[in-house]
């Protein structure tokens, strides 16, 4: 059943509090606002090639304040340079890599909402530091023309790497209570993955270590993400699995 619902819904309120804080008698309206303002970064970071990871918005009675934390591709094509290839690097559809321009961000925010905004953001440099990192990564390899089995590959690779150095990565308890270490990744890619002459959908996926999906105490992050190509849609979901420290 844990592969069935939504994994953060499932855990919101026992594990995981909610990303956004704010309280209004009309709410339909502001959580139309609270959906737009993350499309519009995640489409103004998907064309500086970041990856927009964590987006938290705070709304006041007379600022909205928003922090975000995004990935530059330049720092992770590391992982999966050898996946794209040199005829894909001529060819991808995103941006050059580039700083976002942060003032035309704010303004254009602070128009269509009528409002100050205080925007904070945040740059990091790993990718499994974040579970939207890893799935924009590797919606990046593929609408750059690369193939999503070799990105995946180059993402174990490196995950397995890490792991048996002994350098685990760590992630913070959102109550502050401790601190959890990543035992597993699952990564799943549906649609024409293989190339144009592929005519039919194929589903690639890889698996590392423990993903108690079904386990509701289990501290699962999870992403999704539409890589759009010439051949169609491609759909991405990734799952993370962190353990406390015993």
């Amino acid at each position: 059943m844990g592969q069935k619902a939504n994994t953060n819904a499932l855990r919101r309120g026992s594990l995981f509090t909610w990303e956004d804080t704010w309280y209004s008698a009309n709410y339909p309206e502001l959580s139309h606002d609270n959906i737009k303002i993350r499309e519009y970064l995640r489409r103004m970071m998907h064309a500086h090639s970041c990856v927009l990871g964590e987006c938290r918005i705070s709304v006041h009675t007379e600022e909205v304040h928003i922090y975000i934390s995004f990935l530059r591709i330049s720092d992770s094509t590391k992982v999966s340079a050898q996946a794209y290839g040199k005829v894909s690097r001529q060819a991808r559809t995103c941006g050059e890599p580039g700083s976002p321009p942060w003032g035309e961000i704010q303004r254009i925010l602070q128009s269509r909402l009528e409002i100050p905004i205080e925007l904070d953001y945040r740059e990091d440099v790993e990718v499994f530091s974040n579970v939207n990192f890893l799935a924009g990564t590797l919606r990046y390899g593929i609408e750059a023309g690369g193939s999503a089995q070799l990105v995946m590959q180059e993402l174990r690779g490196y995950f397995e790497e890490v792991r048996e150095r002994g350098c685990p990565f760590v992630l913070a308890d959102a109550y502050g209570a401790g601190y959890y270490y990543l035992k597993g990744i699952k990564i799943t890619c549906l649609g024409r993955l293989s190339g144009s002459q592929n005519a039919m959908a194929s589903k690639e996926s890889e698996f590392v270590g423990l993903i108690p999906t079904n386990f509701q105490r289990g501290h699962i992050r999870y992403s999704t993400q539409q890589a759009y190509t010439i051949r169609g849609t491609c759909g991405i979901k990734v799952w993370l699995f962190y353990k406390r420290k015993s």
